[in-house]
């Protein structure tokens, strides 16, 4: 599934370049190339999944689990104090960025292999998985700055364990970040398996839904995430990992549809402003192959 129309971003590659052709030398249309290319790679990018969650709440587990496969490696990313992030390559690879700003590949000869975070910045990690063409996966660190690490978050998916689910810290860390995050947050319950019965999960779920459902879009079960998805009627009343996918599935349209809506909002604001370009280059002639007619508001 595409992130957004391919060919919105086909034809602000084409408004951009011809905006540029137009004139190199306008500082004005300097600044309209730089926002037109912003708005190519906010367009283009794969919805940001951040996950959040106390020291050993099932976080880097979850993010294995979604993807089907253990991708994060346990001992390049435990106990690491940086975010780690999941995006799609053709090509496996794991990198680390410095606090000098300089990028390291990691391997297992590296000597950054199985660093516990001193002097690190970042790590990424890119891999062939076909999620990762969708969703862009953050696995944080426990006790970072929460507020920091959902910059740009499309989706914040917030670790709980089962056997001490929604405890007051975490009610606190969660209700500390922007009110937004309860639209585009989920409460995910993992290591679920420990509960051994349908109806310990039940009970737990109602006590969930009385303390935290405000707080959430949605509360769903995430099985002992090591173990794969829950299956038959577990998986129809709980949610599980499959649960947690369509999830994302479901939502990511409405968060395609409201990018597609700002930079309608944006591309007219410029094409009001863009007088100094020939009328046969203007942002005006592209709006309809968006869809956007000359009654669009800024």
């Amino acid at each position: 599934m595409p992130n957004v129309n391919d060919d919105v971003v086909a034809d602000y590659v084409d408004v951009r370049r011809a905006l540029m052709q137009a004139n190199h030398s306008n500082k004005k249309e300097g600044s309209v190339n730089r926002t037109m290319a912003h708005l190519e790679r906010y367009l283009a990018r794969p919805m940001r999944v951040v996950v959040l969650g106390e020291h050993n709440s099932g976080k880097t587990a979850l993010v294995n689990s979604l993807l089907g496969r253990e991708m994060l490696p346990t001992a390049v990313v435990a106990n690491t104090p940086v975010s780690v992030t999941m995006r799609f390559s053709t090509v496996s690879s794991i990198r680390a960025q410095m606090d000098c700003g300089t990028w390291f590949d990691i391997d297992r000869t590296s000597p950054l292999y199985g660093l516990k975070g001193r002097g690190l910045r970042a790590v990424e990690v890119r891999a062939p998985n076909p999620l990762l063409k969708q969703f862009e996966l953050v696995d944080t660190p426990a006790n970072n700055d929460h507020k920091a690490s959902i910059l740009g978050a499309d989706f914040v998916i917030w670790c709980t364990n089962a056997s001490r689910a929604w405890s007051e810290t975490e009610r606190r860390a969660w209700t500390s970040l922007p009110r937004r995050c309860r639209r585009l947050g989920v409460l995910a319950v993992t290591h679920s398996d420990a509960l051994v019965s349908n109806s310990d999960r039940e009970k737990v779920m109602q006590r969930l839904q009385d303390e935290a459902g405000e707080l959430f879009d949605d509360i769903l079960f995430a099985n002992g995430v090591s173990q794969g998805p829950l299956s038959g009627a577990d998986d129809m009343a709980f949610g599980g990992v499959n649960g947690i996918l369509n999830y994302l599935e479901d939502k990511s349209r409405s968060q395609r549809a409201r990018r597609e809506q700002a930079a309608e909002r944006i591309a007219c604001r410029l094409n009001k402003t863009n007088d100094k370009v020939p009328r046969s280059l203007s942002i005006s002639q592209f709006l309809p192959v968006f869809n956007w007619g000359s009654n669009a508001t800024a």
